[in-house]
């Protein structure tokens, strides 16, 4: 899995490339066939206090 910013940052550090998001994410994706990060999608209605003490006392 890769992150789109990490590539960005490494792009402009190594060769001082400038390029836009959706550039590096066509090469990586569909050139590269690279597996992007992406966070899983959480309600915002969730109560973080019920999700911690579901997390300490569901069975793993």
């Amino acid at each position: 899995m890769i992150v789109l910013h990490e590539i960005h940052q490494w792009l402009n550090s190594v060769d001082d490339i400038k390029a836009s998001y959706g550039t590096i994410y066509k090469i990586a994706r569909y050139h590269l066939k690279a597996q992007l990060k992406v966070p899983l999608p959480v309600n915002f209605k969730q109560e973080k206090d019920a999700v911690n003490n579901f997390k300490k006392n569901s069975k793993n």
